[in-house]
C-alpha cells in the first residue's frame, strides 16, 4: 500500500504494473483507513534537524530527510503528496 501511495499514479495503472487485482487494493486501502480512523490519536515524530553543509544545499525550498531518504520539496508542491510521501517513507525506514 505504500508503494502505490508514494508511486502517485493513479490506481488502475499501478494495479497492472504491479500485478494485484484493484479490489484487493482497494481493500487494503479501505482497511487502513479505517484503522487509522479507529486510532484517534495522534502520533507526533521527534524531527532531529543537523546543520548544512554547503555542499548540501540545493535549489529546493526545503529538504526533507526521513531516516536514509531525503526529499526536496520546491514551491508549489502538493501538500497532500508530500503528506502521502513521508507517511510511507517513515513506514519502510
Amino acid at each position: 500500500m505504500a508503494a502505490f501511495q508514494a508511486s502517485g499514479q493513479r490506481l488502475p495503472r499501478w494495479c497492472e504494473e504491479n500485478n494485484v487485482k484493484p479490489y484487493q487494493l482497494r481493500y487494503w486501502l479501505q482497511k487502513q483507513t479505517e484503522a487509522i480512523s479507529e486510532s484517534g490519536s495522534t502520533h507526533w515524530l521527534a524531527v532531529n534537524v543537523a546543520p548544512w553543509k554547503k555542499e548540501e544545499r540545493s535549489n529546493a525550498s526545503m529538504v526533507v530527510r526521513v531516516g536514509p531518504a531525503t526529499i526536496e520539496v520546491h514551491d508549489g508542491f502538493d501538500p497532500a503528496l508530500f503528506a502521502q510521501v513521508a507517511k510511507a517513507l517513515a513506514e519502510l525506514c
